[in-house]
């Protein structure tokens, strides 16, 4: 799975984007919204799974995102904390997608779908930006 959030080629990316701007560096939204404070506590749970392999936040999984691991065959005590689990990812990613819909209709923020050429120009440019051809 390529087209991920964590690699800034989600579905909804320029959405969660928008969405990211309204985040603080520190503290919760709960004043500036129900489901944008859901939408932080979300992007934690997605940025430990990426970054720690749940190691973290591994119940959060399903209390926030409500995707339940166990159900894909992904246990805590695993390093990789589900990444090897393709259809665990996918619904992952589905799940934040869903997330993001629903923040960004309380936000009144518009919804921009990437096109499948959009992702691939994302993916190209950071690595032009490494020197890669």
């Amino acid at each position: 799975m390529t087209k991920t959030y964590w690699t800034h080629t989600g579905k909804y990316q320029t959405t969660m984007d928008k969405l990211w701007a309204l985040i603080p560096v520190y503290g919760d939204v709960k004043d500036k919204g129900k489901q944008l404070e859901k939408y932080r506590q979300a992007m934690r749970v997605y940025y430990d799974l990426h970054n720690n392999g749940l190691a973290n936040r591994f119940a959060q999984v399903r209390t926030v995102l409500g995707v339940t691991p166990k159900h894909f065959g992904v246990r805590q005590q695993d390093r990789s904390g589900g990444l090897d689990c393709p259809q665990f990812l996918s619904a992952v990613e589905s799940r934040i997608d869903q997330i993001v819909l629903d923040t960004a209709e309380e936000q009144a923020i518009d919804v921009v779908e990437l096109s499948a050429h959009q992702r691939i120009e994302r993916a190209i440019r950071p690595m032009r930006r490494l020197g890669r051809p």
